[in-house]
């Protein structure tokens, strides 16, 4: 169940339209931003000072496809899905 506010994040990559703009925004960038709780082991947790877990390895991932730095966010769950929406975050 804790995978779906991460697959909900990803809709905005559906849309051809979006996918467009987003992808040439995080290319002029060169990063992309990943918005995420580290608090939710195995999805994502840190290891002292250092984020681990499933979903940082997937945004890892996603980002070297990309060409571009993965940039990892720690914040409230609450902001989440708001900051995907306004642009805050990528993902």
């Amino acid at each position: 169940m804790r995978l779906l506010p991460g697959l909900i994040c990803l809709i905005p990559l559906l849309s051809p339209l979006a996918h467009a703009e987003l992808i040439d925004d995080v290319n002029d960038r060169g990063e992309l931003r990943i918005a995420l709780e580290a608090n939710t082991p195995p999805f994502n947790f840190k290891e002292g000072d250092t984020l681990t877990g499933f979903e940082v390895e997937l945004g890892q991932l996603l980002a070297r496809e990309l060409d571009v730095r993965a940039d990892f966010i720690v914040t409230d769950a609450g902001d989440l899905l708001q900051g995907v929406e306004s642009g805050k975050y990528d993902v």
